[in-house]
């Protein structure tokens, strides 16, 4: 279905009256954005404060959650700041659209796959294996 291939899941469910934008749609606009991103966001931030936790000082800590922080915003301030020229690269996007989805399609069964025959569990092992001394540098 991700990939383009079945014909399921194509429907689309539109809001034909827009409604007035200003200031005070900001934070639904911002409580739907979290929504989306929770499952994505989670995990990670899960890991930052862990290792904010188990640093020792409150500085070091927080100098984890401000750089993790960093990373998070600023793509989105940077695309902002270039939206003019971001808008050709949205228009790429746009035109290969299909072979974008049917590309993330695809990958998604290989991970399927991979979860089904046990690999995955074998590959995430020897990552975890491969950075079990690993500490952070700050």
């Amino acid at each position: 279905m991700f990939a383009g291939v079945l014909p399921l899941g194509r429907r689309e469910l539109r809001i034909h009256r827009l409604p007035a934008v200003g200031v005070a749609a900001a934070p639904l606009l911002g409580v739907v954005f979290a929504l989306g991103w929770t499952p994505c966001i989670g995990p990670t931030l899960a890991v930052v404060y862990s290792l904010a936790l188990n640093e020792g000082t409150a500085f070091r800590g927080g100098l984890l959650a401000f750089v993790f922080a960093l990373g998070l915003g600023l793509p989105f301030v940077v695309a902002g700041l270039l939206y003019a020229r971001m808008s050709r690269a949205v228009g790429f996007l746009r035109r290969h659209q299909t072979a974008v989805m049917r590309a993330g399609g695809i990958l998604m069964v290989v991970v399927g796959l991979l979860l089904v025959t046990g690999l995955w569990t074998t590959m995430t092992a020897d990552l975890r294996q491969s950075f079990a001394t690993f500490t952070p540098p700050i």
